[in-house]
């Protein structure tokens, strides 16, 4: 093979390399920050409402207000979903210039998805409507769902940033996309916190 030939041949096999490697997985500070989103959002859920009565999930603090089992409801289902719309993210083409058209950063994700002071409307789909009978049912599921996505954000071999999708706040990644689960469980932990203090919360 001609020399000129040979040189052309190891430079496409490097920049096939280089594009692989730019696309080989998390690095070990993307995985740190997502399981400890994950995992510490569970943790202090499960320690909030893991005790509570039957009388105190089923409290109803206001008549449009949710009670406690209804907002652990509304977390089940959003793990549900989105654990099924980051395989689709991932299932598609990865896209090595999608870090640019993000429109939010990861910590502007996590601060904002959990701040309270704005009240959004949940869609149909993600409304509560008694589908689990018992409270041990609601936090086995809820936890078997988050044991999931913490075991994906561990083990997978897809680089998450190249995956995106339109969210209600622009373009975000799959990685992005597992940081808004975690932090819209601190945001409705808080709003369990809220009911727990309301007057005529019972006591037991």
């Amino acid at each position: 093979m001609p020399a000129t030939k040979l040189l052309l041949s190891f430079l496409s096999l490097l920049l096939a390399s280089t594009l692989l490697a730019k696309d080989r997985g998390l690095s070990r500070a993307e995985r740190a920050l997502a399981v400890g989103e994950l995992a510490g959002s569970s943790a202090r859920l499960l320690a909030l409402v893991g005790d509570l009565s039957e009388a105190q999930l089923h409290f109803r603090p206001g008549e449009k207000s949710w009670t406690i089992a209804e907002c652990i409801e509304h977390l089940i289902l959003t793990e549900q979903s989105f654990g099924q719309m980051v395989e689709e993210m991932i299932a598609g083409p990865a896209d090595t210039g999608l870090p640019g058209k993000l429109a939010r950063t990861d910590e502007e994700i996590l601060m904002n998805v959990s701040n309270r002071t704005r009240k959004f409307q949940t869609a149909g789909p993600f409304e509560p409507t008694g589908r689990w009978e018992s409270a041990e049912d609601m936090l086995a599921a809820i936890s078997s769902h988050r044991r999931e996505r913490i075991h994906f954000v561990k083990t997978t071999a897809v680089n998450l940033r190249h995956h995106g999708t339109e969210f209600p706040f622009g373009r975000a990644d799959a990685f992005q996309a597992l940081l808004t689960l975690a932090s819209h469980c601190q945001r409705h932990i808080q709003q369990i916190e809220e009911i727990m203090a309301a007057p005529g919360f019972p006591r037991g």
